[in-house]
């Protein structure tokens, strides 16, 4: 097996998820899923992600992680009024943009 074809085998076996770019009404935000492993049984978790803009100290993260709960006829995730931010252009790093 060349390297390369290594290397790509190597990376899908570590493949946990992806994620999308999302424009919401009051943010942009990252939608998508990740594949949990527990006991021989995989999980896949529907997840969305938000700049954390309450960030006041280096040891606080830069974005946060929430479950995504279903909704009849969902056009994007809701938002509880603890966790609305405005939109920016910075929401998102230049690497996830």
């Amino acid at each position: 097996m060349s390297e390369e074809n290594k290397s790509k085998s190597d990376w899908s076996k570590r493949d946990i998820g992806a994620l999308w770019r999302r424009d919401g009404k009051n943010q942009k935000f990252l939608s998508g899923k990740i594949t949990i492993g527990e006991f021989g049984e995989e999980k896949e978790i529907q997840i969305v992600v938000f700049k954390n803009k309450f960030k006041e100290k280096d040891n606080q993260p830069d974005f946060r992680i929430y479950e995504d709960t279903p909704m009849e006829k969902k056009s994007s995730p809701s938002v509880d009024n603890s966790v609305k931010e405005e939109e920016d252009d910075d929401d998102l790093p230049d690497i996830l943009q």
